[in-house]
């Protein structure tokens, strides 16, 4: 075993106007913040980051509470045979882990060990040395839960377009004539940089047009023009609708079409039987309304369609993503400004591996597809039964939570339960945790350095580099460490030739990357995951110890990799003087930039124009319209009727969005401000008055996987079928007077199936399951027993 961090950081127990960032959602919105007595003690937006430029809601105000709470992790933990938890050393844990991991691989398989997580909302320091160690123990399973939303437009980006799997199809609103809204509420919710500001500098022109697909009637869905308030779950009608309409009346961008796309034939035969009328009975809207906005849409100079959750986690899903790309290209508004444009971040414009064959999943027979990053990510909700049918028999869990982040809570948790192996590496002793084998304790993103990858503007790049403002836990070990150290106790990675240490020494690092790229490549034996693992850890080792701390090698590497696949863009950014620069010398600047503005700083510049060309990577430069393996998704969406239970007579809405739900890192409820009930069953006044309900009522909500109960908020904003819970609660949290653990609200979870997905992704049906509510003690006549 190599160690190269002996213990966590240790900063100034005092500062002020301090620059970070917010870790409660992926916009990570810049902060200053004064520390007292190493606790955060004010907070303020930051008006110099150059990404969010003094814009946060007000979760931003409740850090502290994510560092400071009662479920700390210390040191590491052992479960001993009577289910106790015990402490023992960080070489004890590292060597039984090894040692553990090591005796699977050999008897099962690589394909045995499976990896949970990385990193969360906004801690992405873990990801290169996450992704490396999967590498060097050479497993495909990499389960995240950005795939329970979002790997479907990753799939048919690559599916019509070969787009690198690191970037995202995004509505570029503010800058549009029309905006098509779907599922989603960004006026509460805050999704897209500052709405509220956006959405007055959209609504300026009065020409401008805001349509609003949403059954509920929604702050947002309030400011729009129109109004499309169909029968939830239907997206996938409405689109087909609106393409058909549009196909129709031939109001597509032909010229467009040419230029950049094949196959507008199959599109036109495809769409040949579908009737717009029976769509719009589908969806349940009337035909004048749905034409109407698709003749705006089509007719519109610049038009985008900004979409989320609500469209993504519903029957269809990877059919809707489809249909958006297909309206989008036949509008001519597909990577165009004012309409979606492919948004990226601060890595490597790189496609996946054309050699690398995709992982199938053996019980869903489900791929792991290429998401973020060029290897393949699979859906936590394959997790499970892949561990039932013992395909997986350890499991690492690291910056996750499974027993609250996914469906079907109780049969999640028999699962893990069996697992020969399961490590928990936390800041909290979380509910997963508890069920774990070994616990090993890392720091809060605010006691380590880290940053966040996610995407932040356009056409600017930027990068922010967070240095830690607190001291974590002295035991806590950052991410980086841990994976070190189990690579190097389990004999994949042996220590760094001597000359990557005298190359590492060097002003100019030219010489030690080509080095160290050689080496990896040569231990990575054409495996690119492999190689990545052996360049990472080898860094790590020689450069590491050299850097203000080891985990920066993430910024160099980074650095290298981006200034390689986008130097163009790095050079349109940094100007003429570094027109020839080397690639390393251009990393350099890069890597020195982000290291001292802990503000956030821009790395790079696209070019507008460029960017069909950077998202379509097609021999041909065009976009594939009708990608085979989509007919087989339209005649299914076609044949599928929703049968009825009468059992079953609602639709519940699992993970509403409000002021006061964030990702469940924040443990106790004491950030939650105002006055009522933080979780509720939110239902119309019609279906309250089917089941006798009163506001503020104790109502059962219940679904074919278990049921919870929690106070009835009665609202005219709701449609009468359907059913809407919060999101980012469940956790067990110590009564403040009894120890006691006692969930603070419910968890979603308990009610929502694993099986109910899409069959190409297996991201979830969350929005859209079947349900029954009642008053407690009233069980409806027709319940069967659950």
């Amino acid at each position: 075993m190599i160690r190269i961090q002996e213990r966590s950081e240790v900063v100034e127990r005092d500062g002020t106007d301090m620059s970070t960032a917010c870790v409660l959602c992926s916009h990570n919105c810049g902060l200053k913040v004064d520390v007292k007595d190493n606790r955060i003690d004010k907070v303020r937006a930051d008006d110099t980051n150059p990404a969010t430029t003094g814009y946060s809601c007000n979760k931003a105000y409740s850090i502290g509470h994510y560092v400071e709470h009662k479920q700390r992790l210390e040191h590491p933990l052992k479960r001993t045979a009577d289910g106790e938890y015990v402490r023992i050393s960080w070489d004890e844990a590292i060597t039984e882990i090894a040692a553990k991991l090591n005796a699977i691989r050999d008897t099962s398989g690589p394909t045995a060990i499976a990896l949970n997580g990385i990193g969360g909302q906004s801690n992405h320091m873990d990801a290169l040395f996450a992704m490396g160690f999967m590498g060097v123990v050479g497993t495909p399973w990499y389960f995240s839960s950005y795939a329970q939303e979002k790997s479907q437009h990753h799939w048919i980006d690559q599916q019509m377009a070969k787009s690198p799997p690191g970037l995202y199809f995004h509505a570029d609103a503010w800058n549009s004539d029309v905006i098509l809204l779907m599922g989603t509420n960004p006026l509460l919710s805050n999704r897209g940089h500052n709405p509220t500001e956006g959405f007055k500098k959209f609504f300026k022109n009065e020409n401008n047009r805001l349509f609003v697909v949403d059954p509920r009637r929604s702050e947002t869905a309030r400011r729009a023009h129109v109004h499309l308030a169909g029968k939830p779950g239907t997206d996938a009608y409405l689109l087909m609708a609106m393409v058909k309409h549009i196909l129709d009346k031939q109001l597509f961008d032909s010229g467009f079409l040419k230029d950049k796309a094949v196959n507008f034939t199959e599109l036109e035969k495809a769409f040949r039987d579908i009737s717009v009328h029976a769509m719009c009975a589908a969806c349940e809207l009337d035909v004048e309304s749905v034409t109407d906005v698709a003749e705006q849409f089509a007719r519109a100079g610049k038009a985008s369609i900004f979409y989320d959750l609500g469209v993504e986690q519903i029957r269809h899903s990877t059919l809707v993503s489809w249909l958006m790309k297909v309206l989008s290209m036949i509008t001519g508004n597909y990577a165009q400004p004012g309409g979606n444009i492919f948004s990226g971040s601060f890595s490597p414009a790189v496609a996946p591996v054309p050699a690398m064959k995709p992982y199938i999943a053996p019980v869903s027979g489900i791929q792991g597809i290429a998401t973020l990053a060029p290897m393949g990510m699979f859906s936590p909700y394959l997790l499970p039964e892949e561990i039932e049918a013992g395909n997986i028999q350890a499991l690492i869990v690291e910056g996750s939570n499974p027993l609250l982040a996914y469906a079907d809570t109780r049969r999640f948790e028999r699962a893990l339960r069996k697992l020969d192996l399961l490590v928990v590496i936390e800041p909290a002793f979380t509910e997963t945790a508890r069920v774990a084998d070994y616990v090993l304790p890392t720091p809060t993103g605010y006691e380590k350095w880290e940053w966040c990858t996610f995407p932040k503007g356009y056409p600017e790049i930027y990068a922010q580099l967070r240095p830690p403002i607190l001291s974590g836990p002295a035991e806590a070990l950052p991410e980086a460490e841990i994976y070190s150290r189990l690579v190097t106790a389990m004999g994949l990675v042996p220590k760094a030739p001597e000359v990557l240490h005298q190359l590492a020494g060097q002003k100019h690092l030219g010489l030690f990357f080509g080095a160290l790229g050689g080496i990896a490549a040569l231990r990575g034996r054409m495996d690119s995951n492999k190689t990545l693992g052996h360049a990472i850890f080898r860094a790590y080792q020689t450069l590491g110890p050299r850097l203000e701390n080891p985990s920066l090698v993430t910024v160099w590497l980074t650095s290298v990799l981006y200034a390689l696949s986008c130097r163009r863009d790095v050079v349109r950014h940094l100007g003429p003087d570094y027109r020839f620069a080397s690639p390393f010398r251009l990393a350099e600047e890069l890597a020195e930039r982000v290291i001292k503005h802990p503000e956030g700083v821009q790395v790079a510049l696209k070019d507008v124009g460029e960017n069909f060309s950077e998202a379509v990577r097609t021999r041909n430069g065009k976009v594939n319209l009708v990608p085979k393996v989509v007919l087989p998704l339209i005649k299914q969406a076609i044949a599928y009727s929703e049968s009825e239970d009468d059992s079953f007579p609602y639709m519940v809405s699992a993970g509403e969005r409000t002021q006061w739900t964030a990702n469940t890192i924040q443990r106790s409820n004491e950030w939650r401000k105002g006055k009522g009930p933080h979780f509720w069953i939110k239902v119309s006044p019609k279906l309250a008055e089917e089941i006798g309900a009163k506001q503020d009522d104790i109502v059962i909500l219940e679904t074919a996987v278990g049921q919870l109960d929690a106070p009835v908020i009665i609202s005219d904003t709701m449609p009468d079928k359907l059913v809407s819970i919060p999101n980012g609660f469940g956790m067990e949290y110590p009564d403040p007077e009894t120890g006691e653990l006692k969930p603070v609200g419910r968890n979603a979870n308990l009610i929502t199936s694993l099986d109910e997905r899409d069959p190409i992704t297996g991201c979830p049906y969350l929005k859209h399951q079947p349900c029954r509510v009642y008053k407690k003690d009233l069980l409806p006549m027709n319940a069967p027993a659950i």
